[in-house]
């Protein structure tokens, strides 16, 4: 049932608006999310499964996902669940040794930012992962890294944040949101208003939408992503896989992918797979400037088997149970916005995380929440805030 009034209203029910949930109720307020569809329903039930941090350039995105590595244990333990973490770490493979030692020259850098890395190649890269292909330069292992259940950790954490306290609507969708005299005083729903002095935006790709109810630009767009999810079988893999050249092709612009020539680019196909605690794996994927199109287009889907064919041949033998598409929030600068929005009091931002919300999730939540309630918190927010240059429209990609 929809509350009268709140601490707090949540805008999105996905891993970073439940684990806000989750942290707000333990820091002693009482927050409301609204979910227009469902819990998990959206980019973060439908995605590679990966937690990962060894793609996140050094910096305040990498000490942020270094807290949430941390607090994804804690959240485990607190709420007695693992949600299906299957551990041993990520690796990131590369095709040639140049593409390699690009990849190792990184490592450094990642190792005095606190992360266990190692370059593996040669026979130790087949004898530590004996389903890749035998001609690959190598790979850079980050034992950080693990993979989860994407669904089950978003329902668990907002469940834990029901339990001890916060209100979870949905089927609830945001029809406005009241200002009065520069800061915030309601939302609006289609059965009725909630009265709250704060508002966090973590509505992913959705966010930009917030944006005509309060006067304010959000410049998200969404990025489309397509995986390929097969029925389960005998483990056989050791280790989630991604393709070395993972972070240049993220980092391409939609006006770059549509001048290639090459389908792989023109698509933003990147190989990533890893295998489920129940057997089952997930091929992926892509990231494509298509709109809210929930196509799951046949040529994307035969250009992702084809790159995990040259990487694991085994994988593409396995039977298809279904692809599924999502739609990251993607921002021009490839870093969430997180906190308070200048001049607009109460209103505050968790979004732009692209493919880095179900990773940074626990420490997103933690940190809206100290940013919420003053108290001083565990990462540096200077450099993730919503600033008006921030804030400046993107080109737009629809």
């Amino acid at each position: 049932m929809l509350p009268r009034s709140a601490d707090a209203v949540i805008i999105g029910g996905g891993a970073i608006g439940v684990c806000a949930a989750y942290y707000l109720v333990r820091a002693g307020l009482r927050p409301c999310l609204l979910e227009r569809r469902t819990v998990s329903a959206e980019a973060s039930g439908h995605n590679l499964h990966m937690i990962i941090i060894q793609t996140k350039v050094p910096g305040p995105v990498v000490e942020l996902g270094r807290r949430s590595m941390r607090l994804h244990e804690e959240i485990q333990a607190a709420l007695g669940d693992d949600f299906g973490t299957v551990r041993g770490g990520m690796m990131m493979v590369h095709e040639t040794p140049e593409s390699l030692a690009t990849g190792r020259a990184l490592v450094p850098a990642q190792r005095a930012a606190g992360l266990d890395m190692a370059v593996v190649e040669g026979k130790d890269l087949r004898e530590l992962e004996p389903a890749l292909a035998e001609d690959l330069a190598g790979a850079i292992l980050c034992r950080n890294d693990f993979n989860l259940d994407p669904v089950r950790f978003t329902q668990g954490v907002g469940r834990g944040a029901v339990q001890a306290g916060a209100t979870i609507c949905e089927g609830t969708e945001v029809t406005g949101v009241r200002v009065e005299g520069g800061k915030i005083a309601g939302v609006g729903t289609a059965t009725g208003e909630v009265a709250t002095r704060t508002v966090i935006c973590a509505a992913g790709a959705w966010s930009a939408a917030l944006g005509p109810m309060v006067g304010l630009t959000i410049p998200i767009t969404p990025r489309q992503g397509i995986a390929i999810r097969t029925v389960p079988v005998a483990r056989f893999l050791r280790h989630g896989l991604l393709d070395g050249g993972y972070v240049a092709k993220v980092a391409r612009t939609a006006t770059q992918m549509q001048a290639s020539e090459d389908p792989f680019v023109q698509e933003g196909i990147a190989f990533g797979l890893v295998q489920r605690a129940d057997g089952s794996c997930v091929l992926g994927g892509c990231r494509r400037h298509v709109g809210f199109d929930r196509l799951a287009d046949p040529l994307v889907l035969d250009l992702i088997r084809a790159r995990v064919r040259r990487f694991v041949p085994r994988a593409v033998t396995i039977p298809e149970a279904e692809p599924f598409v999502n739609f990251r929030p993607y921002g021009e600068d490839h870093a969430p916005l997180i906190g308070p929005v200048e001049g607009l009091g109460g209103l505050y931002l968790a979004t732009g995380h692209e493919g880095m919300g179900l990773t940074l999730g626990p420490a997103t939540g933690e940190l809206i929440a100290d940013l919420i309630t003053g108290r001083l918190p565990a990462v540096d927010p200077t450099n993730l805030l919503p600033t008006p240059d921030r804030l400046k429209p993107s080109s737009g990609h629809v």
